[in-house]
């Protein structure tokens, strides 16, 4: 029904009032007021019947177009009761209020048949069922895509030069350790070190991950317990909230604010360390094919450092770095999956590995050093984790294998034996004071490569592959000299009352095998098929002797409580 055909029934028009604006910095609504006194003055000029007023403050109005988790709320009721016939027009300050892209017009022509709008652009109401109306509401809108369009562009080539000149932007995401004016925060400062700290010094993520937790099973005390950063700021706008409702000055239709459960993982230990910003370089992430803008967490974070001509990044002016570079390319270097120990192992991500003998037990047939395979499992039963032979192919349960060793370990450590070997002292090899000079040169040419470094002779990239070779040098010449003085790796649990007991509270995987590596050599056979795991097969197939010059093993009854009743493939 028209406007004539309801001013001829005697009644005015209803209009339903839309009002919107992108980004509320105050928060007051001021621009919403500003838009509704002038909406309001169409209504009485063009003698419309106010039926309700829809504001959406602070959202944009491609938050619907993209269909994003964030709606305009008041935009969708608006239209659920256009449907249901309780208005005739909708009245808008300007077109672009209601949409800004072709493509979302064409979508309300679609649901909405027979709408009426009247915003202050178009110069009066426009009757959407009229081709010529529609012609004008289309350009009008086609105008006010390509004049967001140029916005955005505007925008992007402003952070592109300040990003270049070395300012990082201000975001509404801020990074754990910075406010959101990039700004350090202290304590959060303090668990970012000691999280790059850990994980170049060794530690898996999982590991870090627990500390950060408050639930560190593995030493790192200096890591300290904090929640992540969501959870911080959720807290800190809830103590907000309540501190307003206390003074009675919360806004219509505010949503109590709910503080969420995320604890730290592995996941965002990972993406955390991948941001530049800590090591104080200027990052600037470019727009992808989607128009979307891709994240320094993804496998490309390298290529989205702002560098200068010679090909170094670019120093932030105002952020303060809160690590050095040589953690930084070592951290790096790590979650690349290109660090490697002094025996030229990759060191690995994760929670680190959970069988003690991976790389310490032998083959007894090849002599091949064992790996972790797949898991052994039948239709009723799942042993778990299994070791093989990369040469024959031989395979046993891990956790068998692993029992009976650390049974035998346990046993060793409870003889006077032990104590007599904790005790042999070999410091008079002369090799060991030549190890001792050469450690002590590497360490001289590594803070000579720093002072290097400071002094800008030579780039941080060359300073970090210098000290790394260098360091590499060092822990081989001291894993040497520990082969040399067996007793080091023995005299913790020989002072201890209970020695069982010391070994048993190490619980670190890596240090179990370490020790029994140091003392003695395991070598495993393959179970025979369809048997049983009994004492005696673990004593014929499993050797654990002493290392050669170490001692004689010492034999005995093999109890019977570590026979396994299990089936083995």
């Amino acid at each position: 029904m028209g406007k004539a055909e309801k001013e001829m029934q005697g009644r005015p028009m209803k209009a339903a009032i839309y009002t919107r604006i992108s980004l509320d910095k105050t928060g007051e609504k001021e621009g919403i007021e500003r838009q509704l006194r002038d909406c309001r003055l169409i209504c009485r000029i063009n003698n419309f019947e106010v039926y309700k007023e829809y504001p959406d403050n602070s959202i944009s109005a491609f938050s619907t177009e993209a269909r994003s988790a964030k709606e305009r709320p008041q935009f969708d009721e608006m239209i659920k009761d256009y449907k249901e016939g309780k208005f005739d027009v909708i009245v808008a300050w300007k077109l672009d209020r209601l949409v800004r892209s072709v493509a979302a017009l064409e979508d309300m022509l679609k649901e909405l048949e027979g709408l009426c709008i009247c915003t202050t652009d178009l110069g009066g109401m426009v009757d959407l069922r009229n081709s010529a109306s529609i012609l004008q509401v289309q350009i009008m809108a086609s105008m006010a895509q390509f004049e967001s369009a140029r916005k955005s562009e505007r925008f992007k080539d402003k952070y592109r030069d300040s990003a270049a000149q070395g300012f990082m932007r201000s975001n509404s995401k801020r990074s754990f350790g910075y406010t959101h004016r990039n700004k350090q925060i202290r304590e959060e400062a303090k668990a970012v070190r000691a999280i790059f700290k850990a994980y170049a010094d060794g530690a898996y993520l999982g590991w870090i991950a627990e500390a950060l937790n408050g639930e560190d099973k593995h030493g790192y005390d200096y890591i300290p317990t904090i929640e992540t950063v969501r959870v911080r700021d959720a807290k800190a706008k809830k103590e907000e909230q309540e501190q307003r409702k206390k003074e009675g000055k919360l806004k219509d239709g505010e949503k109590e604010i709910v503080i969420p459960n995320y604890k730290w993982t592995t996941q965002r230990l990972s993406q955390l360390m991948r941001n530049p910003k800590y090591v104080g370089w200027v990052y600037h992430a470019p727009t992808g094919v989607d128009g979307k803008h891709q994240s320094y967490s993804s496998d490309k974070w390298n290529d989205y450092i702002v560098r200068d001509d010679d090909n170094n990044p670019i120093k932030a002016k105002n952020v303060t770095p809160i690590i050095d570079e040589l953690t930084w390319y070592k951290v790096q270097s790590r979650l690349e999956g290109n660090l490697v120990n002094w025996e030229g192992k990759r060191i690995t991500r994760g929670y680190g590995r959970k069988n003690i003998g991976s790389g310490i037990y032998t083959c007894m047939k090849c002599g091949v050093p064992l790996k972790t395979g797949g898991r052994a499992k039948t239709k009723k039963h799942d042993y778990g984790m299994t070791y093989h032979c990369p040469s024959c192919g031989m395979s046993r349960t891990a956790k068998h294998v692993d029992k009976f060793v650390l049974y035998q370990v346990r046993k060793f450590i409870a003889t006077d034996k032990f104590e007599e070997i904790a005790q042999m002292n070999n410091s008079d090899d002369p090799r060991i004071a030549k190890i001792s000079d050469e450690i002590t040169t590497l360490r001289l040419r590594i803070e000579q490569t720093n002072k290097e470094w400071l002094d800008s002779l030579i780039p941080g990239l060359l300073r970090y592959e210098k000290v790394t070779m260098l360091e590499g040098q060092i822990k081989q010449l001291e894993a040497e000299r520990t082969a040399l003085l067996p007793n080091t790796a023995l005299r913790g649990i020989a002072a201890s009352d209970d020695r069982v007991a010391a070994f048993d509270a190490i619980t670190d995987a890596r240090a179990i095998g370490a020790f029994i590596d140091s003392v003695f050599t395991v070598q495993v056979d393959r179970h025979a098929k369809g048997k049983r795991v009994t004492p005696q097969s673990n004593v014929d197939e499993i050797k654990v002797d002493w290392k050669a010059g170490i001692g004689e093993r010492e034999t005995g009854e093999i109890e019977p409580e570590i026979a396994e009743e299990e089936q083995e493939d």
